[in-house]
């Protein structure tokens, strides 16, 4: 879950960096990923705004397994969640 300080919408990129959950915590989490599909109070969205509170993001399972991670609500409670511009 993230609550977003910028617009995000479906399609945008997004970087994911940090240490992971308490018990995962050696391991050393930075990838990007396309923003795929987003909720709010387990509802689809497609934009998110600020001030709208927290949204829930799908993390790739591919790329858990890549950083070798199972995919769980507290895999990232951790870590930081940037949109990244277009050039």
């Amino acid at each position: 879950m993230i609550e977003p300080k910028a617009t995000l919408k479906v399609g945008d990129t997004i970087r994911i960096t940090g240490q992971g959950s308490k018990s995962s915590k050696k391991a050393k989490i930075d990838f990007t990923q396309p923003v795929e599909s987003m909720q709010l109070n387990h509802e689809p969205i497609v934009e998110a705004n600020p001030g709208d509170g927290e949204i829930g993001l799908q993390v790739c399972q591919e790329v858990l397994e890549k950083i070798g991670l199972k995919a769980s609500p507290q895999v990232l409670e951790r870590c930081c969640v940037y949109k990244i511009q277009p050039p």
